[in-house]
């Protein structure tokens, strides 16, 4: 977060998420589930990552979580 000289949050980066697929020059989608350098983001997450589950539509960025196998995990 920025602030001018007096203190007060200025706004460093937004995205109205106006057309119907995300911004590439914004945003960069990670698939998978981290392996083999990374497995489970560090976290021990179960689910595998994937571009289908993120939406962009009426200007709102949906990331939807899904009970469906891929890549050896339970959930997308």
């Amino acid at each position: 977060q920025g602030s001018d000289s007096a203190g007060k949050p200025q706004l460093v980066w937004q995205d109205e998420f106006d057309g119907s697929s995300l911004d590439s020059s914004k945003w960069q989608v990670v698939e998978g589930d981290g392996c083999p350098a990374n497995c489970g983001f560090g976290n021990n997450e179960l689910q595998y990552y994937t571009a289908q589950n993120a939406t962009v539509s009426k200007g709102l960025l949906t990331i939807t979580g899904k009970k469906d196998s891929m890549g050896g995990k339970a959930f997308t």
